[in-house]
């Protein structure tokens, strides 16, 4: 019985984790079925600046606000899905 509650209890901290994570910028980019070019054309940011930024995430984490905020506008979510992604 209480093997059972352990598995049951291990599986609701996978689904907790899974909430939890936030999903990086590639991720986002891949769910709304665009592509790098894609989003370099809505936002005006060149396909290697939107590269870079699902890359590295010191690039991402250094960019302005103001490219943040074209990125999260063409892919319709929160800057601070983007950013803390």
């Amino acid at each position: 019985m209480l093997d059972f509650y352990y598995i049951e209890m291990l599986q609701l901290i996978q689904e907790v984790r899974k909430y939890m994570a936030k999903k990086t910028l590639r991720q986002i980019r891949r769910e709304k079925d665009v592509t790098q070019e894609w989003l370099s054309q809505q936002t005006g940011l060149s396909s290697r600046i939107i590269s870079l930024y699902e890359n590295d995430i010191n690039m991402l984490r250094g960019a302005s606000f103001y490219n943040l905020e074209k990125i999260a506008n063409a892919l319709n979510v929160k800057v601070d899905d983007i950013f803390l992604g």
